[in-house]
């Protein structure tokens, strides 16, 4: 969430973020929702790696 708070808001107000695997968490998609407001969309699941 760190770095959504400095997005430069003379491009305007995001309503999406993208988020990697490593941020996802329930608590975290809730924060950044009622904080930044907008959709939080992610990586639910890691797949293992040969």
């Amino acid at each position: 969430m760190p770095t959504a708070q400095v997005v430069n808001k003379d491009i305007g107000t995001p309503n999406r973020w993208i988020v990697d695997s490593g941020f996802y968490s329930e608590k975290a998609v809730k924060e950044t929702e009622e904080s930044l407001g907008g959709q939080v969309y992610g990586a639910v699941g890691k797949p293992s790696h040969p």
